[in-house]
């Protein structure tokens, strides 16, 4: 099952605490980061390129 076909928030929290624990901080960095950027962004910061998040989230 893909997140995208979960249909609330309760379904989307099952399918992650389904996924293995390394996939799961990895999902929280993820939620984290890209929230931080919008944060950012939405405060007159420059936004960081795709590559540069992406490293973030995944070391």
């Amino acid at each position: 099952m893909l997140l995208e076909k979960c249909m609330s928030a309760e379904a989307v929290m099952q399918h992650i605490l389904a996924m293995s624990a390394d996939l799961q901080v990895k999902f929280a960095v993820l939620l984290w980061q890209w929230w931080n950027e919008r944060n950012r962004v939405r405060e007159g910061d420059k936004g960081r390129t795709d590559q540069d998040l992406a490293f973030v989230i995944i070391k």
